[in-house]
């Protein structure tokens, strides 16, 4: 093992190259920013979905709605700004969060409503969009993992930059298709 291997091994602990945080943290900002304009967007729609979730009275939706978004933004900011594991566990609670409401409405069989999750309208709630969550909490976690310290080039950045690129793209495609699925099948 070298210095220009991606595992770096320092007094018996295992350690990753930054240019992993890096990467993770571009992918997941891409995922939470893209998940915070949507919100934006239409704030009407937004109330109506944490209201149709039915975790919270109805005179508390409009705060509801923006605690979603501010706790959006906050998790946001520590994954640009803040120590990486704080980023880490913070984003990981997120979408464990998220996934756990999800699976909650698909226990008590309440589906038919507008999961709020993504950029396609009617996109009702799945299983999908559980498993979905549990592998952004698993990458959130990646941020807990101890890095190494080396100098980064420029192009170690554009590499970070394009695989996060790459990566927060597929992640949509993925999400549309899975949305797409459900609208094909209600048909």
């Amino acid at each position: 093992m070298g210095p220009g291997d991606t595992v770096f091994t320092l007094r018996g602990a295992m350690m990753v190259d930054p240019l992993f945080h890096i990467a993770v943290r571009l992918v997941l900002a891409i995922i939470l920013g893209a998940a915070i304009v949507h919100k934006l967007k239409d704030l009407a729609a937004l109330k109506t979905t944490v209201q149709h979730y039915g975790v919270l009275p109805a005179r508390l939706v409009p705060l509801g709605a923006w605690s979603v978004v501010a706790g959006e933004v906050f998790v946001l900011a520590l994954i640009v700004f803040g120590p990486a594991v704080h980023a880490g566990v913070a984003a990981a609670l997120l979408f464990g969060f998220y996934g756990g409401i999800i699976w909650r409405q698909l226990m008590t069989g309440r589906t038919a409503f507008d999961c709020g999750c993504s950029w396609i309208k009617s996109a009702s709630l799945s299983a999908d969009l559980c498993i979905r969550n549990i592998i952004l909490v698993v990458v959130s976690l990646a941020l807990c993992l101890p890095q190494a310290v080396r100098d980064l080039s420029v192009f170690d950045l554009i590499n970070a930059g394009l695989f996060a690129c790459v990566t927060a793209g597929l992640y949509f495609l993925v999400d549309a298709l899975i949305h797409m699925k459900q609208l094909e099948a209600s048909r």
